[in-house]
């Protein structure tokens, strides 16, 4: 048996050592990386003001926060920073105070005040913008019809940037990526299979989500796929937004699609400054809000765990003015 001939001290220390693994584990590379930087910056300001790494109290996390006030620009960068270096401590077994505490609560909270942040949120793409896009693109060419289907498919499907187009052409995770083998075709629709998503990084079951297709309108899924088979084709193991270039087949990556945005949302008279990648997420979740899809299911379509996908709906006018329309009625019906 594993451990039988072993010194119990040293068992321990090992099977320690192994548990630091498995904590690290849970986290995604990234994450891992964002991680490290958040530690080093912690680690850098206790030795500014000569204070002890560790252990970490409250008193040194309101100074923290109050320091990164000054060097950020939203307070929720401040609470990701700050949770993020106790993430650090807990995965190498160590105890950090609760952020929950009132003391730093309030702080944070006077902190947030003081700095008056706006979040400057990506607007959302609507089918109007994308029926005016189409209007611009080349479908004959591959990069239009790679971006063209990527738009549909961020739109349609909610999905987030690390399932729609990787990082750079080097730095292709297939698992997170939708490729050619993931897409099953029926009569009418496409079944899109994601194995991995940023609440479901275990591999624990797969996510499917049907692309219906869209008869007579230019906003249909399955026409954007089939260009795309036509044009350059659909691998079984390459993410299936690709173009052709005189060298060879290139994949879409996130700054080309980002750049794209911008771009053609401005060809279509309107500020493309305010819109990303982010736009499609939110665009989808807009509009399923608009037409009056339920929220628990707006939820599922996004693959949300919590009701974060709230923060994703943009308020609009005709939305609150209806809300203000009900109630007027109803107090009319007073006596």
């Amino acid at each position: 048996m594993v451990g039988l001939t072993e010194e119990p001290t040293q068992l321990e220390a090992k099977l320690r050592r192994e548990v630091v693994k498995s904590r690290e584990a849970a986290l995604e590379p990234s994450t891992q990386r964002n991680l490290q930087t958040q530690w080093i910056n912690y680690t850098n300001f206790a030795k500014r003001i000569g204070k002890p790494i560790y252990p970490i109290t409250i008193d040194m996390l309101c100074l923290y926060a109050q320091f990164l006030s000054g060097q950020v620009k939203s307070p929720q960068t401040i609470r990701n920073y700050i949770s993020g270096i106790c993430t650090v401590i807990h995965v190498k077994g160590g105890e950090t105070p609760q952020l929950s505490s009132p003391l730093f609560k309030l702080t944070l909270k006077g902190i947030t005040k003081r700095m008056q942040h706006t979040v400057h949120r990506a607007h959302p793409i609507t089918p109007e913008i994308l029926l005016d896009i189409h209007k611009i693109l080349n479908h004959s060419d591959s990069y239009h019809a790679a971006i063209w289907a990527a738009l549909l498919f961020g739109f349609l499907l909610l999905l987030r940037k690390s399932n729609l187009v990787p990082d750079s052409a080097k730095k292709i995770e297939l698992r997170k990526l939708i490729t050619g083998e993931k897409i099953k075709f029926t009569r009418e629709a496409a079944i899109v299979s994601l194995n991995w998503t940023k609440t479901r990084q275990t591999g624990e079951n797969t996510l499917q989500v049907p692309l219906l297709h869209i008869p007579n309108s230019k906003l249909s899924p399955l026409v954007a796929l089939k260009n795309i088979q036509k044009l350059v084709g659909l691998h079984p193991n390459d993410p299936i937004f690709r173009y052709q270039t005189k060298a060879k087949i290139r994949p879409l990556t996130y700054p080309q699609l980002n750049k794209a945005i911008k771009e053609l949302v401005s060809l279509t008279g309107r500020d493309g400054s305010k819109f990303s990648s982010h736009s499609l997420r939110r665009g989808g979740a807009t509009y399923a809000a608009k037409i009056n899809i339920p929220a628990h299911t707006i939820q599922t379509l996004g693959d949300w765990k919590s009701d974060a996908y709230k923060n994703y709906i943009e308020s609009q006018l005709d939305t609150r003015t209806m809300a203000a329309s009900t109630i007027k009625q109803s107090l009319l019906s007073l006596k």
